[in-house]
């Protein structure tokens, strides 16, 4: 029948891909064969979803974007360069961006330490729900794509509402010297996404840093438990460039996202899904600089600068390795906003 023919002819593809990446030998790069890799991106033909491609512990798939319109895709109105898209211009590119410009809390900024209201002492962040939880099974499944204006990893796509781990923090006030720790409202956020920065886009006392990890979570009436009001909430990391003497390299996790970045270079319209991405990797490496961050308030760096965002930016630094470093700034380029106005917000020096 023509659908068995096509069954024995994805899996002769299949077996063909198989038998000519095991006989290619050298040319490793990052421990994948380039030329294995073309071969990869040549199965993706009609970007079919019933083709299973990938080390069989990590089962990936690839979609286009058009697919999955929660992701975005390609096509945008607005960029980090020229006077009609870049950042000068956000505000008069749609109506619903026009808070990029008169808001008063927009990020990013330069945090200096002298602008400290108080230091308190609160909870390191952790992470829970993805011990119990892995997203291994369909429906669940996290996503690395390049949307045109960063290399983003997506939380799992759960098929009902938002599934991925959990993180409860207490609720920020201005006020917060002057309350006591037990009444203060705890807010349960869900991881939603991860997007990358080249250069950072926060400062520490005018420091500029090359790379930086925006973890975006949120709280709305899909999440568990539910909030009436959605809210945002972003774990910012900043990194240095590693000291190959020193034995510093990339964190596991973002080595894993740029490869999978590999996979579909050149080819921006597609994402890799991956049923078997560990969250774990990403908590191991943050909850060790977790217990020292600083607590404001701010927007999105990106149209359309959502205000009332409460950003957590880790003081300590990780490193990314100057490979790891040089292959994202060659996907993305310069995508990090001017530094927004300090105006009158409140900044806590947390620990």
């Amino acid at each position: 029948s023509a659908s068995r023919g096509r069954a024995v002819a994805i899996a002769a593809v299949g077996t063909l891909a198989v038998v000519c990446i095991a006989a290619i030998g050298g040319g490793q790069e990052n421990g994948r064969n380039p030329l294995a890799l073309g071969i990869e991106k040549l199965m993706l033909g009609g970007h079919s979803e019933s083709l299973l491609i990938g080390q069989a512990e990590r089962k990936v798939k690839y979609f286009t974007l058009n697919q999955d319109p929660s992701l975005g895709s390609q096509a945008s109105s607005w960029g980090y360069e020229g006077e009609e898209k870049g950042p000068a211009a956000w505000s008069t590119v749609a109506p619903e961006f026009a808070v990029c410009a008169s808001g008063q809390m927009q990020s990013p900024v330069n945090i200096e330490r002298t602008e400290e209201k108080a230091r308190l002492n609160l909870p390191p962040l952790r992470w829970q729900g993805y011990e119990q939880e892995p997203f291994v099974e369909e429906g669940r499944e996290s996503r690395a794509f390049f949307d045109g204006h960063s290399i983003s990893l997506s939380g799992p796509s759960a098929t009902a509402g938002m599934g991925g781990p959990r993180i409860a923090v207490h609720g920020f006030s201005r006020y917060l010297p002057d309350l006591p720790l037990d009444k203060v409202a705890m807010v349960n956020y869900t991881f939603k996404e991860v997007r990358f920065h080249t250069p950072a886009e926060h400062q520490i006392d005018g420091e500029i840093f090359p790379f930086e990890m925006q973890m975006v979570h949120e709280c709305n009436a899909l999440t568990d438990p539910p909030c009436p009001i959605n809210k945002t909430m972003i774990v910012s990391a900043l990194f240095t460039e590693a000291k190959v003497g020193w034995g510093e390299t990339s964190p596991s996790f973002l080595s894993s996202v740029l490869d999978d970045m590999k996979l579909i270079e050149g080819v921006w319209s597609q994402y890799v899904e991956s049923f078997a991405f560990d969250f774990g990797q990403i908590a191991k490496e943050i909850n060790m600089y977790a217990s020292r961050y600083f607590l404001l308030k701010g927007s999105l760096t990106v149209p359309p600068c959502t205000e009332d965002v409460t950003w957590y930016v880790l003081k300590d630094q990780l490193t990314i390795s100057a490979q790891d470093l040089a292959y994202a700034q060659k996907i993305q380029k310069a995508n990090a906003r001017p530094l927004q106005p300090w105006n009158d917000r409140v900044i806590f020096g947390i620990n």
